[in-house]
């Protein structure tokens, strides 16, 4: 597998029938203020400093190149998948940390700017989850987007699970009707698709 096609992927693998959906990073406006303060180090500090002595002005140098250095790799280090099944979010640098959350666990997606994030488009996506810890995406370009994948995502997930009920003799008519009356209470299904589905679900009882 080439490398360009390992970055599509997460680090883990995917699960058993799981596709890709779309993969974002950061972009470099959350990260500003670490290029700002190295640049600091490098222009106003580190080469004035070369007349008075080079051996302090070598210091805010190698400062200055290493905090660019960190914040670019913490930036790169940051990539966020959205699959057919979950949202996942990766971080590595030195080491590797991965959150995810199922579909059927993520109650909504929330969107945070600031005045920067307004003017030059880019925030956060904080995706809620019914266990309390949500994943927080940062720095984002153009969030709204990423929030209307993922939600978009999460209904199309839900519908295709109770789309095609199971053939087995176990399977539950009456609490599979009542899983698709919760998506039409919750607007993920029409008035009309809920009619449809149910009386295809009593014909197999």
């Amino acid at each position: 597998m080439s490398k360009k096609m390992r970055e599509k992927i997460p680090s883990g693998g995917l699960r058993e029938n799981e596709t890709i959906v779309g993969v974002y990073h950061p972009c470099w406006w959350g990260y500003l203020g670490g290029y700002i303060i190295s640049v600091l180090f490098i222009l106003f500090l580190g080469l004035p400093l070369l007349v008075v002595g080079v051996g302090v002005a070598v210091i805010f140098l190698i400062l200055g190149g290493l905090i660019f250095l960190l914040t670019e790799l913490t930036k790169r280090g940051h990539k966020y998948f959205v699959t057919n099944q979950r949202v996942i979010d990766e971080f590595k640098f030195i080491t590797r940390k991965v959150r995810t959350a199922d579909y059927k666990l993520i109650a909504d997606a929330g969107i945070s700017q600031g005045l920067w994030g307004r003017i030059f488009h880019y925030g956060n996506i904080d995706v809620r989850t019914a266990s309390g810890q949500p994943l927080d995406l940062k720095s984002v370009r153009r969030p709204e987007v990423l929030q209307q994948t993922i939600m978009e995502t999460k209904r199309k997930s839900e519908k295709e699970k109770i789309s095609a009920p199971p053939t087995s003799e176990k399977e539950n008519i009456p609490k599979m009707i009542e899983d698709l009356n919760e998506l039409k209470k919750k607007g993920v299904i029409t008035e009309e698709e809920f009619e449809k589905k149910k009386k295809d679900l009593l014909k197999r009882l």
